[in-house]
């Protein structure tokens, strides 16, 4: 922690997941409520502190030849209370909200995408930083994962990771 009155990095978690799971069935005009594709907590030392959050996300369908689009959104939940953060809310233009990023999988392979947030949680209590999806077709969506045929390349997938920084004021 920095003494001079600067700013610094005073801690770093990271999380990765690499499971292939389902993450449930979206349709186009569904709810607007993501499914969790990972999460990742922190503790801060300071309540003035920031905490920025980047979120890498893998998602995709079982299917081959068509292009199915997702979102993907970030929330925090502090002592049992879930707020979704940031993103596009300009929800005159598609439905949804707090959308931080915005894919679509190619017509065999998952996509990969990722986004920054800056937070300010005004907390020392522990803080979680939730991943969600919201797949746009309607089609059952993975994380980590495509297409199931093993047999080729294009069926390979990335990760998903959160990296949180508490940054001092």
């Amino acid at each position: 922690v920095p003494t001079n009155g600067g700013g610094g990095i005073i801690q770093v978690i990271f999380a990765a997941d690499s499971t292939a799971a389902a993450l449930g069935t979206f349709t186009n005009n569904g709810p607007d409520t993501p499914a969790t594709i990972m999460s990742a907590s922190i503790t801060p030392k300071f309540n003035t502190s920031k905490i920025l959050v980047m979120c890498k996300g893998t998602v995709g369908v079982d299917a081959n030849n068509v292009n199915y689009e997702f979102s993907l959104h970030l929330s925090r939940t502090v002592g049992g209370t879930t707020t979704r953060l940031g993103g596009n809310t300009n929800s005159s233009h598609f439905k949804g909200t707090h959308v931080q990023a915005s894919s679509n999988q190619s017509a065999e392979a998952p996509n990969t995408t990722s986004f920054q947030f800056l937070d300010s949680p005004a907390t020392t209590s522990q803080v979680t930083y939730n991943l969600g999806a919201i797949g746009g077709e309607g089609a059952v969506y993975y994380k980590n994962r495509g297409d199931s045929s093993a047999n080729y390349h294009f069926t390979n997938a990335g990760d998903s990771t959160i990296t949180l920084m508490e940054v001092s004021a």
